[in-house]
């Protein structure tokens, strides 16, 4: 592939169109879903993306999280789906793209189709894992929801595509058969989970705080900065359904 054309300025349709992403996606608030996003990757690596939080957007893309995405692959390497963001292998772009925005908790509906694949990720803000019996109790209204998006944003996503943005695909993407079947219900969902464990970085700061690390320590030994540090603490505290550091250290200390 020849060197990609990435405009990244503030007139790029991607951003200029939040507004009215946001518009359409406001009936999802009555949900506790703040943050919204559509992506459609064709096979040329073109991308359109449509999103109600324009500054995490242009993070993503200024940041070039797209090389590392978990939708930035291939379109006929998904399949139809539904996964949630916390089983997915690769867990760096919610670390250091989402998380650190209070964006987490998050799911994705996969459509592909013959010359490409949409995704249409739905997360709270500031919201507690709880957000998933939502997505349980609620999940035809998000497959109906992601329907009609297309339908009503048409003209928003044909302006965008015109000037969509050509990028590398993640030639290391993780393979999402892996995390859930086709066409994934609810109860497989729930099972898959039950079966969350800590990520690779995660376990990096587990270990220091099983050594009795503090915050800042932690932050120096990993080369990463203390507000990581804590991002990732407090995920695993909830992950774990610990209270404080010292019923963390405990369970870690358990899986570790």
């Amino acid at each position: 592939m020849n060197s990609p054309l990435i405009d990244t300025s503030d007139h790029n349709p991607c951003f200029t169109t939040s507004n009215e992403v946001a518009e359409l996606s406001a009936p999802l608030s009555k949900l506790g879903i703040d943050y919204f996003s559509f992506t459609r990757v064709d096979k040329n690596g073109g991308r359109t993306y449509l999103h109600n939080q324009a500054h995490i957007l242009q993070f993503y893309i200024r940041q070039q999280y797209y090389l590392q995405g978990n939708t930035e692959g291939l379109p006929q390497t998904y399949k139809r789906q539904i996964v949630l963001w916390e089983t997915l292998a690769n867990q760096t772009i919610f670390n250091e793209a989402a998380r650190p925005f209070n964006v987490d908790h998050g799911i994705y509906i996969i459509e592909p189709h013959i010359e490409y694949c949409d995704f249409f990720g739905f997360a709270p803000i500031n919201g507690s894992k709880r957000i998933i019996n939502t997505y349980f109790a609620e999940l035809d209204y998000l497959k109906k929801f992601a329907r009609e998006f297309k339908a009503k944003a048409d003209t928003i996503i044909r302006s965008v595509n015109e000037k969509k943005l050509i990028l590398p695909f993640n030639k290391k993407l993780v393979d999402f058969t892996q995390i859930t079947p086709h066409d994934t219900n609810i109860g497989t969902i729930g099972s898959t989970y039950q079966q969350v464990k800590i990520t690779a970085r995660q376990n990096d700061i587990a270990q220091q705080l099983i050594q009795g690390m503090n915050t800042k320590e932690i932050a120096k030994e990993l080369k990463i900065s203390p507000r990581t540090v804590e991002t990732h603490y407090n995920h695993m505290k909830e992950k774990l359904h610990c209270k404080n550091r010292i019923e963390l250290v405990l369970e870690l200390v358990k899986i570790i």
